[in-house]
């Protein structure tokens, strides 16, 4: 007779691979009729040699996808002789509302809209916004080619959204009826997100088997308890809230993440080649495997290419970190279960997802929760390794430790003193010639030592890429880390950089929780709790052979640290609020308000995300837009606005630049300002614009509030200082907006 269990797994997969089935369906059909539709779609274009725009042309034919890369290609079909092109045909509106075009073209180009001239514009990009209804307008473009240098370039923005590329789908050669019309919008949507639904079918069938394998009661009962799944929920939308911060871009605005042209250019060079960054290669495969099905789309004509389809690769990156740091809070309940019990095990995935940097890296395609994923998968092995003595926990360690530093070479740190602990039980063992319950044989640690090896050498594709590992070594040891020292190699260095780990620590797990961690702590060593003492020997080792070599640090840097110390801090508080404690009501009031704070501090960093200063700003300044407005910034790109929504110029901090160029307004970070000149005073630049001594005034100085957020008194965050160590507080910045007004203000 089957089970129950297994009748309900069968059913669960009967219909599980009915949807999936039935999407893949949807999906083919889709596809077909888009192509269909592609084949239909474009404007048609008469080439003329010269600057003639009455000649006969010498021949016409319906483009498909207008793009520098075809006045190129028709450059060269033309022997780089100058020509003319005229495209003409009918633009398709989706949605009544006030469209921004832009376009850009050298040697000059020209646009008009419903019979109306609406555009000329050369070498820089030009604007016009137009109310445009419904349907489809007349549209005309005309383009000139001198020779030499080709640039063509056409976007659109809806609203006060970024712009994009217009949709091949909505340019047409010919007048279709309103029912293609309606066809076409929906392909596009359809189009659009079907290859993003398939990467979260992946990445979310990965995501709840690791849940699934290290939640579930048992081999008898692999069910979810149900207050975990609440648990997963509640964790899910911290992760994922913000999760499109400073996107669609081509740059974002997350430092240090992986950007969808890095992942491009690695499965371009097939992770060979002499390829190489600061960054080994692990993860950059599994984001090219999450991003296979987005990718497939371009190549059937399903996505257009461009900053639309960047964007939706931008979210899926991002979407595996959401996956792998619930992966990570999963093993975090295996590891603390298994010795302290399912309510110790909640206490830690709860103290773990309020750890202030883990609701940000979750959301970003950085590299640091997924190597902390393999990190603590390796503990798991470790302990049971340990516990149990079998063989194939020694090799799963050794492999999922050979993952960890093949994502980020920093996560070598966390096996230094495990490995050397293993090997001197292993060798006290031998000489004491009796077994020892958990304690590997020599036999068993040289398989181990085997399998990490091969383990790494595969994932770093050393056979094939042996030039790319060297450089990649030469970056990290020197480059790559040295310039970023920020302690001396002395006695008071050695002081201070601990002194600044515990503030760190500190604020990456918010005073409180990091006190209960202490507790944990001290409450372990006193009940010698394997767990918590042997994660401490990893941590341990992380700070000793890492931190303490490099000598400088990030608050990122102790989130296996903070994990280490949730653990702890979990097993003390089951005990500490148990039911027979004296004052127990007393004691779940203290906890319950330190975890508040910790949440309240989470949920600001989620709202300074959504809200972050720079999109009011990217609203403001488009509503004062008009044709010819030209807006420069000054600092790094991932600093400013989205150059996608305002089209804007860098410019250098130099006062003659700027009144050569003269844009319009001119956009500055004001923390990154004072980061890089923390007397402002004394910068010339900063000087002349604080002093009015250039035609340029302040109009708008903002950084959005949150008048309930404990963050606003910490470090960083409230504008008045600025902390180059910690990405989190380049969230939600103080923008100024100087406008040109005028002239200078007379000297005294």
């Amino acid at each position: 007779m089957t089970p129950p269990g297994a009748r309900r797994r069968h059913t669960l997969i009967v219909v599980a691979a009915s949807l999936i089935a039935f999407a893949a369906l949807g999906t083919t059909a889709i596809t077909l009729e888009h192509r269909r539709l592609l084949t239909l779609s474009g404007l048609e274009g008469e080439y003329r040699p010269g600057a003639d725009w009455d000649a006969t042309p010498q021949f016409t034919t319906v483009d498909n996808g207008l793009s520098g890369a075809l006045v190129r290609q028709r450059s060269r079909e033309r022997h780089g002789t100058a020509f003319t092109v005229t495209w003409r045909g009918y633009l398709l509106v989706p949605k009544r509302d006030r469209y921004r075009l832009a376009m850009l073209g050298d040697d000059r180009v020209w646009l008009e809209v419903d019979k109306r001239a609406v555009i000329e514009a050369g070498d820089r990009w030009r604007e016009a916004s137009l109310e445009l209804g419904r349907g489809l307008h007349p549209i005309t473009i005309r383009y000139y080619d001198g020779g030499g240098l080709q640039a063509f370039d056409m976007q659109w923005a809806q609203g006060d959204r970024t712009h994009v590329e217009i949709p091949r789908l909505f340019l047409v050669p010919r007048l279709i009826s309103a029912g293609e019309v309606q066809r076409r919008v929906q392909l596009h949507e359809l189009g659009s997100w079907t290859p993003v639904g398939w990467s979260i079918v992946l990445i979310g069938t990965v995501t709840a088997l690791v849940l699934g394998a290290c939640t579930s009661d048992g081999r008898s009962n692999r069910r979810i308890p149900m207050d975990m799944i609440v648990i997963y929920l509640a964790a899910t939308v911290v992760f994922a809230a913000g999760i499109s911060w400073g996107v669609p871009d081509f740059r974002g605005w997350a430092a240090d993440e992986i950007a969808p042209w890095q992942v491009q250019d690695i499965v371009q060079s097939r992770f060979s080649g002499g390829w190489a960054t600061t960054y080994p290669p692990l993860h950059f495969g599994v984001l090219a495997l999450a991003s296979a099905p987005v990718y497939a789309a371009v190549q059937l004509g399903l996505a257009d290419p461009g900053l639309e389809t960047y964007g939706r690769l931008y979210l899926v990156g991002r979407i595996v970190s959401v996956g792998m740091a619930l992966g990570l809070l999963a093993l975090v309940y295996r590891l603390t279960t298994d010795e302290f019990g399912r309510r110790a095990g909640r206490f830690a995935v709860i103290l773990t997802s309020l750890m202030l940097p883990l609701t940000y890296y979750a959301k970003t395609a950085n590299l640091d929760v997924p190597y902390l994923f393999w990190v603590t998968a390796s503990w798991m092995f470790y302990l049971r390794a340990i516990r149990s003595g079998a063989p194939s926990n020694y090799y799963g360690f050794a492999m999922t430790a050979a993952a960890a530093i093949a994502t980020k070479d920093q996560a070598y740190g966390f096996y230094v003193l495990p490995a050397a602990h293993l090997v001197v039980n292993a060798l006290l063992r031998r000489r004491r010639s009796e077994p020892s319950f958990g304690t590997a044989t020599g036999r068993t640690l040289l398989a181990m030592a085997v399998i990490f090896g091969a383990t790494l050498t595969v994932l770093l594709n050393v056979p094939f890429n042996w030039s790319g590992v060297r450089e990649h070594v030469r970056m990290i040891v020197g480059p790559g880390s040295q310039p970023y020292r920020m302690y001396a190699s002395t006695a008071r260095g050695y002081v201070q950089l601990l002194l600044d780990s515990v503030r760190e620590l500190g604020s990456v797990m918010s005073w409180p929780l990091f006190t209960f961690g202490v507790c944990g702590l001290v409450h372990a060593f006193r009940t010698s709790a394997l767990t918590v003492g042997r994660l401490m020997l990893s941590a341990s080792s992380y700070y000793l052979t890492f931190i303490v070599v490099v000598m400088y640090q990030y608050d990122r840097f102790f989130l296996g640290i903070g994990i280490v110390l949730a653990i702890a801090a979990s097993a003390w508080l089951d005990g500490w609020t148990q039911t027979a404690r004296p004052y127990r009501r007393v004691r779940l009031t203290v906890v319950g308000a330190a975890l508040v704070y910790a949440a309240m501090r989470v949920a600001a960093v989620d709202a300074m995300m959504i809200r972050d200063s720079r999109y009011y700003v990217e609203r403001w300044l488009v509503s004062r837009m008009g044709p010819d407005t030209r807006i420069s910034t000054e600092g790094p790109d991932l600093y400013m606005p989205r150059q996608s929504q305002l089209l804007w110029t860098r410019i250098e901090p130099d006062v003659n630049i700027l009144e050569a160029q003269k844009p319009d307004f001119l956009v500055i970070n004001a923390g990154y300002a004072l980061r890089t000149s923390p007397d402002m005073t004394r910068n010339p630049f900063y000087q002349a614009l604080e002093n009015s001594a250039t035609p340029y005034r302040r109009v708008l100085r903002h950084q959005t509030a949150f008048a309930w957020s404990p963050l606003r008194w910490e470090h960083g965050f409230n504008g008045a200082e600025a902390d180059p160590f910690s990405n989190l507080t380049k969230i939600n910045p103080v923008i100024d907006v100087f406008e040109r007004t005028g002239t200078p203000k007379a000297k005294n």
